[in-house]
């Protein structure tokens, strides 16, 4: 997450000629870089051992490619008017148990466009309880067995 947090530093200052300019933002990009990685660990449940997590399975978070079909099947659905929304509210059960897992899925689906994760629970016998406003249903029908879902279970040891 560090190296992720000084490289957002870099892009925002956008300035990549190599002279003392440069010197002195990658020096202050370090610096609060640090400061803001010290402190997610020290005030949220950020740890290194998340950050290793991740790293091992970054390639697992290639089923974000769902977030662009998502995304052109909204503007369809904007551009041609062929289809009204009928906005739904679905329950759906999913069995992921750890938290951080499931709040990447309940983020994902808000970030999915056309969908967003109203409410979503940890429980003991049915792993997460999302509850879900969509602007069609069928943008939602088989999330339970979708890409993204089938490789949070791998990362958490299911198959």
């Amino acid at each position: 997450m560090f190296i992720i947090i000084f490289l957002i530093w870099l892009l925002l200052n956008a300035h990549f000629a190599f002279d003392t300019k440069f010197l002195q933002i990658v020096i202050i990009g370090l610096l609060l870089s640090a400061l803001i990685y010290w402190f997610m660990i020290k005030f949220t449940k950020w740890s290194f051992k998340t950050d290793i997590f991740f790293i091992k399975h970054i390639h697992l978070f290639i089923a974000y490619g769902n977030v662009i079909v998502s995304n052109l099947k909204v503007v369809s659905l904007i551009l041609k008017r062929k289809q009204t929304p009928e906005p739904q509210i679905i329950k759906i059960h999913i069995d992921l148990e750890n938290e951080l897992l499931i709040s990447l899925l309940a983020n994902s689906i808000t970030l999915t466009p056309g969908t967003i994760t109203i409410s979503c629970d940890k429980t003991k016998k049915n792993g997460g309880v999302f509850i879900v406003h969509c602007l069609r249903k069928e943008y939602f029908e088989g999330i339970e067995n979708s890409t993204l879902v089938k490789l949070l279970r791998r990362m958490e040891g299911k198959k």
